[in-house]
This record gives structure tokens, C-alpha cells and sequence, in this order.
């Protein structure tokens, strides 16, 4: 009795044990190593007094550089990217393990009369705190 007792919570075991392994590796398919295309630039974000923070977007990089209390800052990072709705996208470093990212969309806006290619970036779940990026140096915020 204890040997089919013991055989059937095996078997359950491995059964569930299999189906959480799929789930896992589907929620990882969605999961992507490229930038989409229409992030592939550099962009401008104004931060005022005439400075302006740079987020280049490369197949597999995402680099940034500002200037915080007049040093500049520079970091460059592999990344895996998620797709949300709406045309944002969820991008965290390759090796991260922590925290919620940052989301990004491309689109068009107006600026000062004139349209604009324009990137819109929040951080985790932030949405009311949107920054603007553009692809050449505009200044505005």
C-alpha cells in the first residue's frame, strides 16, 4: 500500500512538476535579447541650465550619459526586453534581477508647432511621471 501511496504522489509530483516547468518557459518566451527597430537612435532628454541627459538605443545595448553635479555619467548595458500593450515596451538589463525596469514608446507629439519623432519612458508602474526624449536636442520638458 505505502509503495503505491508513494508511487502515486511521485507521479503527481512530476506532473505538476511538468506543467509549471512549461508555464515558466512560456511566460521566458516573451522574453527578447533586440531592441525593436524604432528604438535604434540616440535620443535627447533636456534636463535644463542648457543639459541635456543622451539614451542610445543599439540591436542589443541600451546606453545613457548625463551630468549629475558636474560629473558626467556614463553606463551601457545588454538588455532583454518585454512587449506591453499599447506599443510600450519593458526593458531591463540582461543580468537583472531586481526591480521593475524601465517602459518605452515611440511615437509622434507636438513641440512647439512642430511634430516630432519623441520616445515616452516611465519607470516601473510610474505612468504619471512620463520623460520625453527626442532625436535631436530640443528644449523641452
Amino acid at each position: 500500500m505505502k509503495k503505491y501511496l508513494l508511487e502515486g504522489t511521485l507521479l503527481i509530483t512530476m506532473i505538476l512538476g511538468s506543467s509549471l516547468f512549461t508555464q515558466s518557459e512560456a511566460s521566458a518566451s516573451h522574453a527578447y535579447s533586440t531592441m525593436p527597430i524604432s528604438f535604434r537612435k540616440t535620443w535627447y532628454h533636456y534636463e535644463g541650465h542648457s543639459n541635456y541627459s543622451k539614451l542610445v538605443f543599439s540591436k542589443h545595448r541600451m546606453s545613457y550619459t548625463e551630468k549629475i553635479e558636474g560629473h558626467i555619467v556614463h553606463s551601457s548595458n545588454k538588455v532583454k526586453v518585454y512587449k506591453l500593450s499599447n506599443g510600450w515596451w519593458q526593458v531591463y538589463g540582461a543580468n537583472q534581477t531586481a526591480g521593475a525596469g524601465n517602459n518605452y514608446k515611440v511615437a509622434y507629439s507636438t513641440v512647439g508647432g512642430k511634430k516630432r519623432l519623441t520616445m515616452f519612458n516611465y519607470y516601473g508602474y510610474q505612468k504619471n511621471e512620463i520623460g520625453h526624449y527626442y532625436t535631436s536636442k530640443v528644449a523641452h520638458y
